[in-house]
């Protein structure tokens, strides 16, 4: 996982925009967010490191790279698998961004310490991926509008099927327009 994300650092550099998506499953462990491979073995809480690829890590290796703008979209956000062998070290969902990149924007599916939905019986993708996916490719949208029309889309939907609002979240800071 770590060579993945590497090799993606390496191809990125002035002038251009790196983005990282990653859905599947995502737990916070005191208070550090970790990604978890589809064949992560954790038996243990000393396991997460060795077999998990932690966000704080995503988010230096893009730091290094020197481009102007990343965004880092996560739908990661479940109950975390592990949790009765972990005692108070782990809370729901994924733990807020105290520190994203300078010219980074992280997205959430959902807020901070919540859990999001992975849709419906039948459905191919998460309510956030499909809203993500109706609107990415639309031309002219800025991210920060793209953001807004992602959150209000999936709160609107998750509201109506489950009575329960998930609400997209962002943490960063990025000043320049990005399209």
């Amino acid at each position: 996982f770590k060579r993945v994300v590497q090799d993606f650092r390496a191809r990125l550099g002035t002038g251009v925009a790196g983005l990282f998506y990653y859905a599947g499953h995502g737990i916070q462990v005191d208070g550090d967010n970790f990604l978890l491979p589809t064949e992560a073995v954790i038996d243990a809480r000393e396991d997460v490191e060795d077999e998990s690829l932690s966000l704080r890590y995503v988010m230096q290796t893009l730091d290094e790279a020197g481009n102007g703008f990343n965004l880092i979209i996560l739908d990661a956000c479940r109950n975390n698998p592990f949790i009765r062998g972990f005692s108070r070290a782990t809370q729901r969902g994924l733990a807020p961004v105290s520190e994203a990149p300078s010219g980074s924007i992280v997205l959430y599916s959902t807020a901070a310490n919540d859990v999001a939905s992975d849709g419906g019986r039948g459905e191919r993708n998460s309510p956030f991926a499909k809203h993500l996916l109706n609107f990415i490719g639309k031309p002219g949208l800025t991210v920060e509008t793209l953001i807004k029309r992602v959150s209000a889309a999936v709160q609107q939907e998750t509201e109506r099927i489950s009575r329960r609002r998930q609400v997209p979240f962002t943490y960063g800071s990025f000043t320049g327009e990005f399209c």
